[in-house]
């Protein structure tokens, strides 16, 4: 103000004042809040995600609450990550399999898809399982061509390695007591079958009490797996449980807002997002789409929120976490 050397410094200054404000976060620039606003304030680990439904011109990026904008991306082919197993290495996204080709592997390179050298030796489908392992490899289980197969992938090659004793397409994948684990299976062989991966292969646990797939696992930082939602194929009913199995035994502690099987699940903080799948509506033939967020402390569950929904049924939508600069984003 000292520097005013005319009658217009009040104008002046309220002229810079709405400037500044309005490119704060929830001001007329940034009227989402911290989601895709350049203001320095914003933390850069904002719960930022990344979806891409089936299609890479439906590709989207969406906040914690459910504001979501449009990202910009390219691929060989608009299906290229349709109905692919994903996983995250060193920071880097990289798809399995999927519609357009079962064995091809592909990492998002900017704001681009790039195919690798590297094939899978299954053929990764709809119920394909790839899981992010502690020594910076990712673990690829249960295609098409084999429900038993897995590979393991170093971010260069993929390799055969221990098949399991029983077929688990629509499994999954989740860590145990920090070993890989699998939880039942569509195929009838599997039903309920649990399988944790020791150091010689492949060992059997105590049955699931129930028959569901289509699920998803998850493993807790106290060393326990939760599964969340799943299909019951002998009464036709999608579920809303999220099942825990801690100490050998398996306890039901909490409900997702609706039911949800074939859906994708993304970690992030202290939350866990549920993109995707589908859930019935107590209508025959009618379905929900729901996007749910479930929220621990410590491990412990303390809240589900629905927070939006999709119009069709998607089959494990790929997801990824982004930062406030993400770059692939439409920012008009």
């Amino acid at each position: 103000m000292l520097e005013c050397q005319s009658s217009l410094c009040d104008s002046q200054c309220s002229s810079q004042f709405k400037e500044c404000d309005a490119n704060c976060p929830c001001g007329d620039v940034c009227f989402e809040g911290c989601f895709g606003c350049p203001n320095p304030i914003c933390p850069k680990d904002a719960d930022l995600i990344m979806a891409i439904p089936e299609y890479i011109s439906e590709a989207y990026i969406m906040s914690r609450d459910g504001f979501s904008r449009e990202a910009i991306l390219s691929a060989p082919s608009d299906d290229y990550a349709k109905w692919s197993a994903f996983a995250v290495l060193s920071d880097q996204l990289f798809i399995f399999g999927g519609d357009s080709d079962r064995k091809k592997i592909a990492k998002l390179e900017e704001c681009s898809f790039v195919e690798l050298p590297a094939r899978l030796n299954l053929e990764g489908y709809v119920g394909t399982a790839a899981l992010t392992l502690a020594d910076n490899t990712v673990l690829v289980c249960f295609g098409t061509n084999s429900e038993k197969k897995c590979d393991l992938f170093d971010g260069v090659e993929s390799n055969p390695t221990f098949s399991t004793s029983f077929g688990h397409r629509h499994g999954s994948l989740g860590m145990y007591r920090g070993k890989p684990t699998t939880v039942s299976s569509s195929s009838t062989d599997g039903y309920s079958k649990i399988e944790t991966l020791g150091d010689s292969g492949w060992l059997r646990l105590n049955d699931h009490p129930a028959n569901i797939h289509a699920h998803k696992l998850i493993g807790m930082d106290s060393g326990s797996l939760m599964m969340i939602g799943g299909y019951v194929r002998q009464t036709d009913d999608y579920v809303t449980d999220i099942w825990v199995l801690e100490n050998d035994s398996w306890a039901v502690i909490g409900n997702l807002q609706k039911s949800v099987a074939y859906a994708s699940i993304l970690p992030i903080n202290s939350s866990i997002y549920v993109f995707g799948g589908r859930g019935d509506t107590g209508v025959a033939w009618e379905y929900q789409y729901p996007i749910q967020r479930i929220d621990t402390v410590e491990g412990i569950l303390q809240n589900v929120e629905f927070i939006g929904d999709y119009e069709q049924h998607i089959y494990n939508p790929v997801l990824y976490q982004v930062q406030v600069d993400f770059e692939c984003v439409n920012k008009n």
